[in-house]
């Protein structure tokens, strides 16, 4: 069997500024949009900064789209060093939080979800509402949506999480619940 890793797709990450943000300035900063029709943040994508940060009324801000702890963390610097220079907000020392990790992996076989989800505990399946299986192992610290073509997608915590899945996964469960003639 040959070696398979997960990638990472999105890594969130929060951070406060502590100070009360005026979403109207930020829609006006290159790379700054706010629409508080549609929304009740203001989102800013401009360079360096690789995916989007979303900034709320309140100082908390949101990073999303990056893949790696450093590039969250470095997007949230940024965009409070961008609001910090725009005199928006004054400095302030961040302090970034991981609130989860996506990954995706495929296990190159297709598997049985109606026999995975009569054994799974924790698992919900009901393919007129959603196409995958959803399952939160009680002794695993992810998120999963598994999908009949052997395609998984996870939620974790940490990095070392993100790794694991994958592994923890083919020795727990798939291997036992592949369908070759489906």
């Amino acid at each position: 069997m040959t070696e398979r890793r997960s990638r990472v797709v999105n890594v969130v990450a929060t951070a406060n500024l502590g100070q009360e943000i005026d979403l109207d300035r930020v829609g006006l900063v290159v790379g700054g949009r706010y629409d508080p029709e549609s929304y009740h943040c203001a989102y800013l994508k401009a360079p360096p900064i690789r995916g989007r940060v979303i900034i709320f009324a309140s100082g908390k801000m949101i990073g999303v789209g990056t893949k790696t702890l450093a590039e969250a963390r470095d997007d949230l610097g940024f965009a409070a060093r961008i609001l910090n220079r725009e005199g928006i907000s004054r400095s302030s020392t961040l302090t970034v939080t991981i609130q989860n990790i996506v990954t995706t992996f495929d296990l190159d076989e297709v598997l049985d979800l109606v026999g995975l989800n009569a054994e799974l505990e924790e698992s919900v399946y009901d393919p007129e509402v959603f196409p995958g299986l959803a399952w939160k192992p009680g002794d695993f610290p992810a998120h999963l949506l598994i999908f009949g073509s052997g395609k998984v997608v996870a939620s974790v915590k940490t990095m070392k999480d993100a790794a694991r899945v994958t592994k923890y996964l083919e020795s727990r469960v798939f291997h036992h619940h592949s369908s070759r003639s489906a």
